[in-house]
């Protein structure tokens, strides 16, 4: 008992401490460089090699268990012998431009046959091409507004091919709102007004400064679920019923990124339309960012052809989990996780939080090793497979342990990129802002602060809360960990079932966004274009789901009275 109430920061501090003393930079660096040593898209052998040496390493730093946990899933490659391209051709069907599929070599060795094609996972391949002359819009960031925007305008991108810059929204997003729009394909590129805000000139870009070079192109997914595709809510075991290819809700027209280089090349063709504000116009010198849908007249001849080569197979992928039993509450899970794979090298993203990972890893195990001390709570490490494409790895694991979870996490910490910039950015649930906080004054600064949380109080506001009675301690963890589960719908969002968040989730307009209560958002979207009977239907609906959250929030409310009070 005396175990279970007591408060192991304030009796263990001195542990606190000596774990971050601990922490050994040149082991951070080593990892990094063994990570990020060669590409390693998800599901090929270099991915495989790292997910058995994160195995090897949890199990040489004495964790009780470390697994491979196999999924089999759907991905998306590119065609190894027959790129995607984009090209402008003339009447006779000369080609008068192509565009690069691969970023310029920088240095001799950069060049490795692993390194995969641009282009964006999950978009069909395809063959599309304009009319002569005409049958290009640019779309500026592909938003809702944007294509509104477009109309307004009376430019229609109906059959049309159309260009967007990246940024803004998630990309999954523009593709849906381009097929929604009706245009047959879509390019993407990075505009230097985003990506290259000191200019595109050598001296100015990688490897001479951190900004974009002209032939960078960003890859990713489209896919606007997370998870396989083809067995939604259920894990991609070997047993799993599997939905056929053709009835999953992948985009229907092709798409495909290039670099603001080749960009430039196709917008300063583009006539019709001026561009309705400096809103629409990017960073590319010459180029005055018109809308189309025509060429300009010089340019009459010329047609624009998307054609790519992109397929679809099911290949294994593997998560590794590591556990350290606890020794106080073994049925509570803290579970600290970044995904492994990479489009490319992968440096910063993953391979930044994995290199700390796996330095977390070896020192608690040789804490327990040296001094026989274990965590309050079993400790999970994980390493999830195929993120890149959709939260893949994470989100069968999940579906296959749903019932522990929800019974026994306690929480989760993702650590992914783990440099930022100079300012410290932690995206959390409300929930965690004191032990956040609490950490962050235990850690020593890297400029000029004492502590990170001295560094932190320079650029933001905060406030201290009062640490309770000890005696409490358990049952206001409970509280902490179980309120978040009183606002899981079990049928999900309205028309979004795999969302099941009625306050906090995705945007359903950007994956990239957060959006708060958001399935009111999406049932008011759009509301007032509807006709009476289908708004009344509509107007149903938002009561049903606002007599959903009024429970919620009634039942959350109680969750928080006094323990005895039911």
């Amino acid at each position: 008992m005396e175990k279970l109430v007591a408060d192991k920061w304030e009796s263990e501090e001195h542990l606190n401490h000596k774990i971050i003393d601990m922490i050994n930079t040149d082991n951070l660096r080593n990892n990094l460089m063994e990570l990020a040593k060669l590409p390693h898209l998800a599901g090929t052998e270099r991915d495989h090699q790292l997910a058995h040496m994160i195995r090897d390493r949890f199990l040489e730093a004495g964790f009780d268990t470390a697994d491979l946990v196999p999924y089999d899933v759907l991905l998306s490659r590119p065609n190894r012998t027959n790129p995607n391209l984009v090209t402008l051709e003339d009447v006779e069907g000369q080609i008068i431009f192509s565009s690069t599929y691969q970023e310029k070599p920088l240095h001799e060795d950069d060049s490795d046959p692993e390194f995969i094609h641009a282009f964006n996972a999950f978009t069909p391949a395809g063959d599309v091409r304009t009319e002569a002359g005409r049958g290009v819009v640019y779309v500026n960031y592909a938003r809702v507004e944007d294509f509104d925007k477009l109309e307004e305008l009376n430019v229609n991108v109906s059959g049309c091919i159309v260009i967007a810059r990246y940024g803004k929204i998630f990309r999954g997003n523009k593709v849906l709102q381009a097929q929604e729009r009706g245009a047959q394909g879509i390019i993407l590129f990075s505009d230097p007004r985003d990506v290259a805000l000191e200019g595109v000139e050598a001296q100015n870009v990688y490897p001479n400064t951190w900004w974009l070079p002209g032939s960078g192109m960003q890859r990713g997914t489209t896919y606007m679920g997370t998870g396989d595709s083809l067995t939604p809510g259920w894990p991609s075991t070997a047993q799993a019923y599997r939905l056929k290819v053709e009835d999953v809700q992948l985009p229907k027209i092709p798409c495909q990124p290039i670099g603001y280089d080749d960009a430039r090349v196709i917008l300063k063709k583009i006539g019709g339309t001026p561009a309705p504000s400096d809103d629409w116009k990017g960073g590319l010198t010459g180029v005055a960012y018109n809308l189309g849908p025509e060429l300009q007249d010089r340019y009459s001849n010329y047609t624009l052809r998307l054609k790519t080569h992109n397929v679809l197979q099911i290949h294994r992928s593997y998560n590794v989990i590591g556990t350290i039993k606890g020794e106080v509450e073994p049925d509570r899970y803290v579970l600290l996780g970044n995904h492994r794979d990479a489009w490319g090298y992968g440096a910063s993203d993953p391979s930044s939080g994995t290199a700390q990972m796996l330095e977390t890893a070896r020192v608690f195990g040789q804490l327990i090793s040296s001094t026989g001390w274990r965590p309050r709570r079993t400790l999970v490490f994980c390493s999830w497979g195929a993120e890149e494409y959709g939260l893949i790895g994470s989100t069968e694991w999940v579906e296959e342990n749903v019932n522990k979870l929800q019974e026994r996490a306690v929480m989760y910490l993702n650590t992914d990129n783990c440099a930022s910039g100079p300012a410290i950015l932690i995206p959390s649930s409300p929930l965690l802002w004191e032990p956040v906080t609490r950490i962050m004054k235990m850690v020593p600064g890297v400029r000029d602060g004492a502590t990170l949380y001295d560094e932190w109080m320079a650029n933001n506001v905060a406030q201290n809360r009062t640490s309770p009675n000890p005696v409490s301690i358990r049952a206001i963890n409970d509280q902490m960990m179980k309120l978040e589960q009183v606002f899981i719908l079990p049928a999900g969002l309205p028309g979004r079932p795999t969302v099941r968040h009625a306050v906090f989730a995705q945007s359903q307009f950007d994956n990239y966004a957060p959006a708060r209560f958001p399935g009111i958002s999406d049932l008011l979207y759009r509301i007032e274009e509807l006709d009476a009977a289908e708004r009344l239907e509509k107007e149903d609906e938002i009561r049903k789901h606002i007599s959903d959250l009024t429970i919620m929030m009634e039942r959350a409310a109680s969750f928080l009275q006094d323990f005895h009070l039911i």
